[in-house]
């Protein structure tokens, strides 16, 4: 019973990330240096602007495909057999 709520936990995250990327454009993060350091992740995902913030621009396919994904994976949660004792 916890797999399947946890798989349909994550596919609504997913969903909901989706839906709100098709209602911005970018998304403004203020970090410390220290927190770029510790996550090298973020040069790569984001860019700096001149007020020291890193955005976060995605392409124009990522909502749909976050959309897909987070709903693909709630469909298969709602298909995991379940364990009765």
């Amino acid at each position: 019973m916890v797999i399947r709520s946890t798989f349909f936990t994550l596919g609504m995250f997913v969903l909901l990330w989706g839906a709100i990327f098709f209602c911005v454009d970018r998304v403004l993060i203020h970090a410390s240096a220290t927190a770029v350091d510790q996550f090298p992740l973020w040069s790569v995902i984001s860019t700096r602007t001149a007020e020291n913030y890193h955005e976060l621009s995605p392409p124009n396919w990522v909502p749909y495909v976050l959309m897909c994904l987070g709903s693909l994976t709630m469909l298969y949660s709602l298909r995991l057999r379940n364990k009765q004792a």
